[in-house]
């Protein structure tokens, strides 16, 4: 008697979407599309060709995909142009334009946008992979690259200092950007994959220096990178040299304190 009996449909376990690769490397993938394809719109077939890749492949959709989930590319149907988000990082009118929408782009990917609301203000967890699993949908194979590329992707965006999650408000974006819906959701595991042409590297938020106190005047010690701090009263004793000596033996004080710089290679015995 012939067997009648239906096959077993395979159960593939799906992924909560994610960014395959780190927010650095989207912009930089981003900024090589601008370059040769100008603000779109462009197919996935152009942008995959403009990226360094011969065709469309699986690395080609994940680095796409990204750039989509951070929002700096937007996608109606099957083509591709650059958005506003992606403007204000390479048209910025001020560094802290740019500064905010790399803090927005961040937050743009809802894996994301959920991690820093509920560790803001507290540290990472060390098994942030596990964390994924069993709280975000991320499947098992890929839950360390997952949590390694939210990781470093925050600590470029400036919302993770020292250990320490911090959300920022005011780079929230309205809403999040949506999922390309390529290869994101696959159980395939994630590439750290460097890019296929060569591109400037971003430039990360750097920190605001130290705000000088009210009436305090800034003096650098000469060949040394320290400055101390004098109060404006004695503003007229520095401009007449009142201060010369001790300045300049402060500044011999801390070269000698330094330490000499060793040669690699031990010297020759005689």
């Amino acid at each position: 008697m012939a067997d009648t009996s239906k096959p077993e449909k395979r159960t593939i376990n799906r992924s909560t979407a994610y960014p395959g690769i780190t927010l650095e490397k989207a912009i930089e993938a981003t900024k090589l599309l601008r370059d040769n394809l100008g603000l779109g719109p462009y197919s996935r077939d152009s942008a995959a060709t403009a990226l360094g890749y011969k065709a469309v492949s699986g690395a080609s959709i994940q680095k796409i995909s990204a750039c989509v989930q951070f929002g700096l590319l937007t996608r109606k149907s099957n083509a591709y142009s650059q958005s506003e988000l992606a403007d204000k990082m390479f048209r910025f009118i001020s560094e802290e334009e740019r500064v905010q929408a790399i803090k927005e782009a961040v937050q743009r990917p809802t894996l994301y946008a959920k991690l820093i609301s509920e560790f803001s203000g507290r540290a990472l967890p060390k098994m942030l992979d596990n964390v994924l699993v069993r709280n975000y949908g991320i499947t098992e194979r890929v839950a360390k690259d997952v949590a390694n590329v939210f990781e470093k992707s925050v600590q470029f965006a400036g919302l993770l200092q020292n250990g320490i999650i911090t959300a920022d408000d005011s780079a929230m974006p309205e809403e999040q950007a949506e999922s390309d819906g390529s290869s994101i959701d696959s159980d395939e595991p994630v590439t750290l994959t460097r890019p296929d042409a060569d591109v400037g590297r971003v430039t990360p938020p750097q920190p605001p220096a130290p705000a000088i106190p009210a009436g305090y005047l800034t003096i650098a010690i000469p060949d040394t990178d320290v400055k101390i701090l004098f109060p404006m009263t004695y503003a007229y004793d520095l401009s007449i040299g009142s201060f010369k000596s001790g300045i300049e033996a402060l500044a011999k004080n801390i070269k000698d304190t330094q330490p000499v710089a060793q040669d690699d290679e031990p010297a020759a015995a005689a």
